[in-house]
């Protein structure tokens, strides 16, 4: 554990926060906590690593300006070491310097006993009018301590989750760009390479879950989480759920690509170009050896976890913003991935490995493995979008009390569904890379009259307005009826966009 305070303090904060230009969206919450005279709270920033936890505790200590008057505390220990920072080393800091108003605690999870005695920081500092900020990258460790020695005197901010208006004023960087790297702001280059995302994997979410656990208190342990911790190869086991979560989605989009109408485009090109006889691309063929080669059939690691197990350590992903939660129409659960960097990386990683596997493609020139992974590679990103597309709505509905969902029938799909239970109204939505405007094949499932009745029986309001978010300009198509928007316009708009869908007696979005 080190600290810092007066001039010290400032020449640290100064120097740490030399090239940070911005602040977080999140950092006019910071600023409330900060002026808010009434509240004897403390406040917690949480989240994975490089979200910005700490420069938001630094550049809240610099908004003060009142370094004489302020403390900063950096844990550092390892916590399954015997020199590990604990509650006693932190109070006997604290308490040398009682002058300090404002007290920044970073990566206080580090601490071994930090979820059984932090109550002290609200009993004995927070309670006497002082400000006091924790940081920490274990989020369940938060979680857990709001449930118990923190509750009802902890606010709370969670870090983990930077859509892509953020990510873009934040970086400048292009839609493209948060598909490729999206989920931190260390401008891309966490994700850069194999070792890079795998070593994020581990640490920033296996060892998020694994150290939590570890720090629940005896007492408060249930007989399922005392049961995980006794395996001794509990990270091996988060990153495979993480890992198998990632293969399947790559299965999807390598089956869509082999298997559904891609397939045929795909080979059309191929033969047109004089790059492979039609003949040789047997989708059959091709998708039963992307089964064998992502190993999807029986993934390794229920072998090591009973069902309740395996659904304990998704809810802990869900609880730390690697997955978000949902359900379809038909209220099947559906789980979608939070950070698309760490996706694409991984699925970048097995498409490469796969197309210059001779085992795979032994049959296939350089110049046609290059094409195909091309193809695959252009098919990921086709479905990160619509993931993206459809965590940004779900979390801006969330705020506005409308519901976001899927649905999916008899081969016909809608990417998004909007839900306005208040004006018992609905929209309904595709969502593609491509660049060019197709109504007659991009809208054929939202222009379907029997599809679509299928779907206002189902949700019991009518369809008033039909939409495709996709990466060209946005405009309405007068024949077709269907508004067309820019994806990084109606992401950086959101909530104004969903809005005017969902108006009924509006004028068209684009207008």
């Amino acid at each position: 554990m080190y600290w810092y305070t007066g001039h010290e303090l400032k020449k640290y904060v100064e120097n740490k926060l030399r090239t940070v230009k911005k602040e977080r969206f999140l950092f006019s919450d910071v600023r409330r906590y900060l002026f808010n005279p009434d509240t004897q709270r403390t406040l917690c920033l949480y989240g994975l690593r490089r979200t910005g936890k700490t420069v938001m505790a630094l550049q809240s200590l610099s908004v003060m300006g009142k370094y004489e008057s302020s403390l900063f505390i950096a844990c550092e220990a390892d916590p399954y070491k015997e020199e590990a920072d604990t509650m006693q080393t932190l109070k006997k800091c604290i308490a040398e310097h009682p002058d300090c108003k404002y007290i920044v605690i970073d990566e206080i999870t580090k601490m071994r006993d930090f979820v059984g005695t932090c109550s002290y920081l609200a009993d004995a500092v927070s309670s006497t009018g002082k400000k006091v900020i924790m940081t920490g990258t274990d989020s369940l460790a938060f979680l857990f301590a709001a449930n118990n020695e923190l509750a009802d005197r902890m606010e709370s901010i969670h870090t983990t989750y930077i859509p892509f208006d953020e990510y873009n004023y934040l970086l400048n960087k292009s839609l493209d760009d948060y598909i490729a790297y999206g989920g931190t702001l260390t401008d891309g280059y966490t994700m850069y390479n194999e070792d890079s995302h795998l070593d994020y994997c581990n640490v920033a979410i296996a060892f998020n879950i694994m150290h939590s656990l570890a720090n629940i208190p005896y007492r408060d342990c249930s007989h399922l989480e005392a049961g995980l911790l006794k395996k001794p190869n509990l990270v091996s086991i988060i990153n495979n759920v993480v890992q198998q979560a990632n293969r399947e989605f790559l299965a999807n989009s390598l089956n869509r690509a082999f298997v559904s109408r891609d397939l045929g485009s795909t080979r059309d090109l191929l033969v047109q170009h004089s790059l492979i006889d039609s003949e040789r691309l047997n989708s059959k063929e091709l998708n039963e050896r992307v089964r064998i080669f992502l190993n999807i059939e029986n993934p390794s690691y229920l072998d090591d976890l009973t069902q309740e197990e395996t659904d304990y350590i998704i809810d802990c992903l869900v609880k730390i913003d690697v997955l978000l939660r949902s359900k379809d129409l038909t209220g099947a659960p559906e789980y979608v991935f939070v950070q698309p960097g760490l996706r694409y990386a991984q699925c970048a990683s097995i498409v490469d490995a796969l197309c210059t596997s001779d085992e795979f493609l032994e049959a296939y020139s350089y110049a046609e493995r290059e094409y195909i992974k091309e193809k695959l590679i252009s098919d990921i990103k086709g479905n990160l979008l619509e993931d993206i597309i459809y965590v940004s709505s779900a979390k801006v509905g969330a705020e506005k009390e409308v519901a976001v969902q899927k649905y999916r029938s008899m081969g016909r799909e809608v990417d998004l569904i909007f839900i306005d239970r208040s004006k018992k109204i609905c929209a309904i939505g595709e969502v593609k890379l491509s660049r060019s405007a197709e109504p007659e094949r991009q809208g054929k499932h939202l222009l379907n009259k029997e599809f679509c009745s299928e779907i206002e029986k189902r949700i019991g309001y009518p369809i008033v307005s039909r939409f495709v978010v996709y990466n060209g300009e946005s405009y309405y198509d007068e024949k077709s009826k269907l508004d067309y928007l820019n994806a990084e316009d109606y992401l950086s708009n959101l909530s104004d966009s969903m809005l005017k869908l969902l108006d009924a007696g509006s004028t068209r979005i684009t207008d």
